[in-house]
């Protein structure tokens, strides 16, 4: 075998171990750009499954969110519709009050008018009796303001004197409403010094009415006892003074 033929084969052998060689290396990076592919794959499934989880997390805080303010909206709505119900009530109570009350009021205005009615009515027949009987006498009387319903306990030897000197200084209407033949004006301002509203003036209440009733000789006209009204007037004048 000659030279030529020797470096032949040699060439040959080179050539086929360089071919072998490539193949090995397509061969290898193949295998790697396949892991890679496969790497890629896996890694884009992860983050597409973990985007899908983030999203649907979302959703979820989203919906629970959503539900959460229509709760509260719900509870806030149910709230004004219960505020709303209890002012409604509420209203609905004053203004019956305030009927009750405009009723009562009227209706001791109109008492008040239909006793002093009856009271100017007894008290000109009555007149001429009281001087009579009581003149020299001392005696214990009830006079009352026909105006503010104040009573005036006292003592005296002519009623009739006493009633006209009274009557000069007071611009409204006095009438006698009940005489006792004993002087128990001491005993009757002890009796009812919870109701005075300043010296011998007090607040009549029934308590005076059922004394004068059972006890005065002369109980020729019912006290009038004031409303209630009338009455906390007379208490804030007592504070006053």
């Amino acid at each position: 075998m000659d030279d030529m033929e020797k470096r032949s084969i040699v060439v040959r052998k080179r050539s086929l171990q360089a071919e072998a060689e490539i193949k090995v290396r397509v061969k290898h990076q193949a295998a790697k750009a396949l892991e890679r592919a496969r790497r890629a794959v896996v890694e884009a499934k992860t983050r597409a499954e973990h985007q899908a989880a983030k999203a649907l997390e979302l959703a979820a805080r989203s919906e629970t969110k959503a539900k959460e303010r229509e709760e509260r909206q719900a509870a806030r709505a149910l709230e004004r519709a219960r505020q709303a119900e209890v002012e409604v009530l509420t209203r609905a109570k004053l203004q019956s009050v305030v009927v009750l009350r405009l009723d009562r009021q009227a209706q001791e205005r109109k008492d008040k008018r239909v006793a002093e009615a009856a009271i100017r009515r007894e008290w000109p027949a009555k007149q001429q009796a009281l001087k009579d009987k009581y003149l020299g006498r001392v005696v214990t009387y009830l006079i009352q303001d026909l105006n503010s319903l104040a009573v005036k306990i006292g003592i005296t030897r002519n009623i009739d004197q006493r009633l006209d000197g009274l009557q000069l200084g007071c611009p409204s209407e006095l009438v006698v409403c009940a005489v006792f033949n004993a002087d128990i004006e001491g005993k009757l301002h002890t009796m009812f010094a919870s109701n005075r509203i300043r010296r011998e003036w007090f607040i009549p209440r029934w308590e005076m009415v059922q004394y004068a009733n059972e006890h005065a000789e002369d109980n020729r006209c019912q006290v009038v006892v004031p409303s209630a009204a009338q009455v906390e007037a007379f208490q804030g004048k007592k504070v006053a003074q």
